[in-house]
């Protein structure tokens, strides 16, 4: 006789691991909605949660930087000694 398998909280059942920087939660949603979610995810060959967290991230986007911080954007290149190249007339 085997035991029965444990669900291990954390571990997805592909033995993947749920990402540790997010927070689990639940949400209510009315029946045609959830399974119409189900049915594009099947369709995408995507989590439901993902699809979740899409258009979240699309309806509500984060915020822009404000101050110093938003003067950067992108990839730094260069050096510390040439960090006013940025500001040069091209």
């Amino acid at each position: 006789m085997t035991s029965p398998r444990l669900q291990l909280i954390g571990v997805i059942s592909d033995g993947t691991m749920t990402p540790m920087n997010m927070v689990k939660t639940q949400v209510y949603l009315p029946a045609a909605e959830l399974k119409r979610l189900h049915e594009i995810a099947r369709q995408t060959k995507r989590k439901v949660a993902d699809l979740v967290r899409e258009a979240i991230r699309a309806t509500y986007p984060p915020e822009s930087p404000k101050g110093p911080v938003a003067l950067c954007r992108g990839v730094l290149r260069g050096t510390s000694t040439e960090h006013d190249v940025a500001f040069y007339e091209p």
